[in-house]
């Protein structure tokens, strides 16, 4: 397939060439600039330009990862702290009840033994009377 320029008498040129390094064809290189710019971007500079944007994203989408990977570690690291202050929460908890039975448990000191006793007979000889 040839091209050319608008106009009576102008040169055609070759559209597609074949590449020597690959042995594929692709868009001549030798095109005027006018010719060029009327079919577009290549195929070369639209993948290139596509291939770009991909790897961009990429990108973002691995700087996304690790903002979240840094947010989950630092939200987990909460919740093993929460959980370890309720844990140690409940263990105060539990050794001050069992201080508390302990204190009720206990024998009353040797003189409120005594006014307990000396209430109890004074209880026993107000109902003889």
């Amino acid at each position: 397939m040839q091209v050319k320029k608008s106009g009576f008498g102008k040169k055609f040129y070759p559209l597609f060439t074949k590449d020597n390094t690959t042995g594929n064809q692709r868009l001549n290189p030798n095109l005027p600039k006018e010719i060029l710019k009327a079919l577009g971007p290549s195929f070369e500079t639209i993948m290139a330009e596509e291939n770009a944007s991909l790897q961009e994203d990429a990108r973002r989408m691995a700087e996304a990862q690790r903002v979240l990977n840094v947010q989950t570690s630092e939200e987990e690291r909460q919740a093993q702290e929460v959980r370890t202050y309720k844990q140690k929460t409940e263990e105060i908890r539990t050794e001050y009840i069992a201080l508390q039975e302990e204190q009720i448990n206990k024998d009353p000191p040797g003189d409120v033994r005594e006014d307990r006793e000396k209430l109890i007979e004074a209880g026993k000889q107000l109902k003889l009377l």
